[in-house]
């Protein structure tokens, strides 16, 4: 492969001998020497190598060891995935019994049925005998009030849904895959037919390829039902099945009252280079994104931000909400007045500028200071989770974040920052699966859909300067 947009990563007298290029979403990676010759393959630190050609890092087992001996945190979410599956639980957990409250409850009632009932028959009324009148109107009692705190004013089944979308553009053609996490919970018990249909965003004319499956989605935890736990007594299972006539239903589905099953619809699409966006972005000496690009979206893009580099590009805290969305049809550019630009790093881990009255006898002048925000991990917003699932090693990863990335580490896009693909992620009102239970259409009850465009950037070719954007910023930061 001969291209200038590589980044050399090993170079010699006699040209490079690793050489890394972004395609698309992913990553190539060139190596001109044979692996499998000699004297190369009796290199002892060969397994290395592979490790940090394939996963940018050396693998430490006893490092894995000691995290899958740990316990999780009192959340129950030790993974980003787990995050973003909370948010499209259908049964959120702010709606659910706590094992605390139901223990409570338990000793209430033990003190109803046995000491109250026995001041009451003995002390009060006198007339021990009484307690076969008692003690059953006390458990009936206890039942319906049960019965009556159980009763949920949901609907009948509850759906909620995150939807997220990637287009990466090669050239020739642009894929499109889409995925969308969806949970559904009944007020009754059954077994159910559940169906999810993908939305199709480009025309008939426009698909060259399509493909879609359906497939039941767990936690990423050690936990009771994670999928990192393993199997334990058989029990009283429930099996789905999956139909063999499709792979986007399951014939059977066990649905417990007041439970949430949960689902992952993937699809995949090929069409034509400028189905969804057109990019002319550029990285000339100065290090800084040129041009433009355009999307083809039926709706537009909240909340963007576009990473590139060393840098992040998004609206300044002064724009008003129509510079806050990107319309289709409408060129973008950095040139924008309300296009702001910073260091990334800083961004992604929540650094900011907060104005400040200095105290009297100050003589340092500064009326700012620098001032880091946590992360979030009980946050609910989509958006905040698929960037850091995005950008997890460009964070600093677990130091940063506290949780961890396994389930979606394919997903972590940070080394394609520093080549030649640049970042769009936003907020789309678009809509990319629908369900079905019992051939019947469930309308979610909330449904958020996140985009990632991979735009493709031709990076200047005689600067050397551009193999990775620098960090310093041509705009000063500002307050918020």
């Amino acid at each position: 492969m001969s291209s200038d947009q590589s980044r050399i990563v090993v170079n010699s007298i006699n040209g490079p001998l690793i050489a890394r290029r972004s395609i698309g979403a992913g990553i190539v990676t060139m190596v001109a020497v044979d692996l499998n010759a000699k004297p190369v393959n009796r290199w002892l630190s060969l397994p290395q190598l592979y490790e940090v050609l394939l996963f940018e890092r050396q693998l430490d087992k006893s490092d894995v060891q000691s995290a899958r001996g740990g316990r999780i945190s009192s959340s129950g979410v030790s993974d980003l995935s787990t995050q973003l599956a909370a948010v499209s639980d259908a049964i959120p957990p702010g709606d659910r019994w706590s094992s605390w409250q139901a223990m409570l409850l338990m000793l209430v009632y033990l003190a109803v049925i046995g000491p109250l009932d026995y001041v009451l028959v003995v002390r009060l009324l006198r007339k021990p005998k009484l307690t076969w009148i008692t003690f059953p109107l006390l458990v009936a009692c206890a039942c319906l009030l049960t019965f009556w705190s159980g009763i949920s004013p949901r609907a009948e089944a509850t759906v909620r849904q995150v939807h997220l979308l990637d287009v990466a553009s090669d050239g020739s053609r642009q894929t499109l895959r889409t995925r969308s996490w969806s949970s559904l919970s009944t007020t009754d018990s059954r077994f159910a037919e559940v169906a999810i249909t993908t939305v199709p965003l480009s025309s008939g004319s426009d698909a060259v390829n399509r493909s879609s499956s359906l497939t039941w989605h767990g936690r990423a935890e050690d936990v009771f039902g994670g999928l990192y736990r393993a199997g334990g007594a058989g029990l009283g299972r429930q099996v789905s099945r999956r139909t063999e006539v499709g792979e986007s239903v399951f014939t059977s589905v066990p649905l417990v009252v007041d439970g949430s099953q949960a689902f992952l619809a993937e699809s995949f699409e090929s069409a034509k280079p400028d189905t969804v966006f057109d990019s002319e972005l550029s990285l000339p000496a100065s290090g800084l994104l040129e041009g433009t690009f355009t999307h083809h979206l039926q709706v537009p893009v909240e909340s963007w931000v576009i990473l590139f580099g060393n840098r992040v590009y998004r609206p300044s805290v002064t724009a008003d909400d129509q510079a806050r969305r990107i319309e289709p049809g409408q060129p973008w550019s950095r040139h924008a007045p309300s296009v702001r630009v910073s260091e990334l790093r800083d961004f992604l881990r929540g650094v900011r500028l907060v104005e400040f009255v200095p105290e009297r006898g100050d003589v340092s002048g500064s009326t700012t200071t620098q001032v880091q925000t946590a992360y979030n991990s009980q946050g609910s917003n989509p958006l905040d989770i698929m960037l850091m699932i995005s950008t997890y090693q460009a964070t600093g990863g677990a130091t940063y974040v506290r949780l961890s990335n396994d389930y979606l580490r394919r997903d972590e896009i940070s080394d394609s920052l520093h080549l030649n693909t640049a970042l769009l992620i936003g907020l789309a009102e678009l809509p990319l699966a629908n369900l079905e239970l019992d051939h019947q259409p469930v309308t979610p009850v909330r449904t958020q859909t996140v985009v990632r465009f991979f735009l493709p950037v031709q990076r200047s070719a005689t600067s050397s300067a551009s193999q990775q954007a620098s960090t310093k910023l041509d705009a000063t930061s500002e307050p918020e």
